[in-house]
């Protein structure tokens, strides 16, 4: 591995080595020394992350564990749609991007949203609803979407700023992306390193902090200016084109974005 995926620099260290999952593979996290952009090493091909998504990566809807876990989501993203309702219209159209078993979908349609989604391993059975796709090859055309949510994508992606670019060009003028990713500089993956849970191995390949997530958000050409503060940070609005307005919350534990 060369060159940082995220800024594209050659100097890379490795920080934790011997990482292996149950299915015998064995590999390392390495930090871009310019940017602080963690990536594990060797990234994982097709075939190995299709093992692992076959292996009960979601609970069957109708299940009693599915039942509490769709109530546990429910209460968790409720201020998330507390806020989407306070920026886009009612049916308004929100794709979930790596929509998994279609759960934050089915909640956007209970709370008056025109919900889609896209996941390349789907699970969901509904075809009018969710696309098993890439966020390169939705069905879907340009401009169509006022809202884009991203939950816990980007971490899994080889390609996160081409990605970002392809969803921004599903997003209408004056659209929402909303996008959160665990923070790796947090007190939990200091106290507990390579156990932490976040890491995932080998599902999770990247791994951000609050700097370098919004770096994707730059050199995607949305131009922004920060506020820092301990738990959040804040564009100026006025700064920026009408269509590219850009609002930033980061979390100690999790990073959250929302923009507009």
């Amino acid at each position: 591995m060369d060159r940082c995926r995220l800024c594209g620099q050659k100097e890379m260290a490795t920080i934790v080595t011997n990482l292996g999952p149950d299915l015998h593979e064995e590999y390392s996290l390495r930090e871009c020394k310019t940017c602080s952009f963690v990536t594990i090493a060797p990234l994982p091909d097709h075939q190995v992350l299709r093992r692992y998504y076959s292996r009960d990566y979601w609970h069957e809807e109708n299940s009693h564990a599915a039942k509490h876990l769709n109530l546990l989501f429910a209460l968790r993203m409720d201020g998330v749609v507390r806020e989407l309702k306070r920026l886009i219209p009612a049916n308004g159209r929100i794709l979930d991007w790596d929509a998994g078993d279609g759960s934050f979908v089915r909640l956007l349609d209970k709370k008056g949203f025109s919900g889609y989604g896209i996941d390349r391993y789907s699970a969901a059975c509904d075809e009018k609803k969710i696309f098993r796709s890439t966020i390169h090859n939705t069905p879907f055309a340009s401009q169509y979407y006022d809202c884009i949510t991203s939950f816990h994508i980007l971490k899994h992606l080889k390609d996160p700023v081409g990605s970002v670019k392809s969803a921004f060009n599903l997003l209408k003028p004056g659209g929402i992306f909303v996008d959160e990713v665990p923070n790796i500089p947090s007190l939990q993956y200091k106290l507990f390193r390579e156990k932490w849970q976040p890491l995932e191995i080998p599902l999770h390949v990247n791994h951000f902090n609050p700097k370098n997530l919004l770096f994707i958000f730059s050199v995607s050409n949305l131009p922004y200016s920060l506020d820092r503060g301990l738990l959040q940070a804040r564009c100026d609005n006025k700064t920026m084109p009408e269509e590219r307005r850009v609002s930033f919350s980061v979390f100690r534990e999790n990073n959250m974005v929302i923009g507009q």
